[in-house]
């Protein structure tokens, strides 16, 4: 049987596609909205999310941010990719549900009315659930002046009565957050949730 040489080289490239192909990222995540309060941690497999990626990349690698982002095609996105630092509210796809047909052709038609809806999610600067928690809550404001209420209840926290349901996601510019609604429910041409 012949023998295989392996080279430091081969190694590293054996190593480096074994790492690319297998590598799944443990995102650090906090507050279900339901009972258990304790920290959850979610995988994924769509590639890490580098804390090297600004926010609008960072949401185009995980197909769990596709149902909002595709509600909001038409919208300017530049704020996304802004210097920052900013936070990325996302509603998650159950939230995404509720918004009508109607909305729905509204919103890919209307360019400005799509950027109010995604702008009405974005929060100026690193806002953190742990920092929120551990700040028992407060205010925080959207990148256009809008001043919204957090509270905190055990480890959940809700920014403008939706709760925060995956937390902390890292990425260069800020930080991105899935809640299970809109913080603006108008902006997206849904009732309001009753508290």
């Amino acid at each position: 049987m012949p023998r295989v040489r392996t080279t430091a080289a081969t190694v590293a490239v054996a190593v480096a596609v074994a790492l690319g192909l297998l590598g799944t990222a443990l995102v650090s995540t906090a507050c279900s909205d339901g009972d258990d309060a304790a920290p959850r941690r979610t995988s994924t497999t769509q590639g890490p999310p580098s804390a090297r990626s600004d926010v609008e990349e960072l949401v185009g690698l995980d197909p769990q941010f596709a149902p909002f982002m595709d509600l909001v095609a038409a919208a300017d996105t530049s704020v996304l990719t802004s210097r920052g630092p900013i936070t990325f509210v996302v509603p998650d796809a159950d939230a995404v549900a509720a918004v009508g047909p109607e909305e729905r052709a509204r919103l890919a038609a209307d360019r400005d009315a799509a950027t109010d809806l995604l702008r009405s999610q974005v929060l100026k600067g690193r806002v953190t659930a742990a920092g929120l928690v551990q700040g028992g809550g407060g205010e925080v404001t959207t990148v256009d002046g809008a001043t919204l209420p957090a509270t905190v209840e055990g480890t959940r926290v809700r920014i403008a009565g939706v709760p925060l349901t995956r937390n902390d996601i890292v990425a260069a510019n800020g930080m991105v957050q899935v809640a299970g609604g809109f913080l603006d429910p108008a902006a997206a041409g849904i009732p309001a949730p009753t508290p």
